[in-house]
């Protein structure tokens, strides 16, 4: 009867045993990635936490990982995955990864693209420029510290432009309503979203426009601290990205969430 208890026991034992082995090999799988608020592509409040959130879950979900994401003001979000704060071996979404002179971060394989243009009032027409300084004439909204162009930069720093600053894109939108400003230097995506979405510019939704000619269109990275663990990770999620239809699912993910 002893013998029998025994036998019973382990035959549990066993079961829970390779439970809990499973459960932490896939913890061990888990990685964790630091990002801020900027919609439509990332935010806490967001339907699955943006549109490139969505894609890097995605593309670490289909190597079998697990991710979760740490929400922060920039600066401090590139911080934390350079000295590895509560864990996080990358961030994003990046236009670049590097730095100088430190951190040192690799980047992945794209995650997706960033269109930068004008947005304009319809009533005075899409902005017709052939070269930046065409515009010279224009009241151009500008976010401080937005990375813009060099060409744009160096117009700006040597005052062919007329550049006025600001703190957010949904500001400059409604100086652009008021016509304080003629045009404004914003992200098509984040253009799109802000319209759709934000009291004071829903309402004039009809009356803004997004030149088709884009200022520059960028790439989009997860960016991976430069150590062992970190560009493991990115070989992992690189094998998974290669798997998605990564314009098919942001359209998607647009059409969808903010309707």
């Amino acid at each position: 009867m002893i013998e029998r208890a025994k036998q019973i026991g382990w035959l549990v034992i066993i079961p829970v045993v390779m439970v809990f082995a499973a459960f932490s090999a896939k913890a061990a799988d888990a990685v964790r990635v630091s990002t801020l608020d900027w919609a439509p592509y990332t935010g806490q409040a967001l339907p699955q936490y943006g549109a490139t959130s969505r894609i890097v879950k995605k593309a670490f979900a289909a190597a079998e990982t697990d991710v979760s994401f740490g929400f922060w003001p920039w600066k401090r979000a590139i911080q934390s995955a350079a000295r590895g704060r509560n864990g996080s071996i990358a961030y994003f979404p990046g236009y670049h990864c590097k730095h100088s002179p430190k951190p040192k971060f690799i980047a992945s394989d794209p995650i997706g693209m960033a269109p930068l243009g004008f947005a304009f009032r319809k009533s005075d027409g899409t902005p017709e420029w052939k070269d930046l300084s065409d515009l010279k004439e224009k009241r151009i909204g500008y976010v401080t510290g937005y990375a813009a162009t060099e060409e744009f930069d160096a117009l700006d720093k040597n005052g062919v432009l007329s550049v006025l600053r600001t703190t957010d894109d949904t500001r400059n939108l409604r100086k652009l309503v008021k016509g304080q400003v003629d045009i404004v230097l914003i992200d098509r995506m984040v253009f799109q979203y802000l319209v759709r979405t934000t009291d004071g510019l829903k309402q004039h939704v009809s009356k803004l426009g997004f030149a088709k000619k884009a200022l520059e269109t960028k790439t989009l990275y997860l960016c991976f601290r430069d150590d062992a663990k970190a560009r493991a990770a990115r070989e992992t999620f690189n094998k998974g990205l290669k798997i998605l239809a990564i314009d098919s699912l942001t359209k998607e993910y647009f059409a969808t969430a903010f309707k």
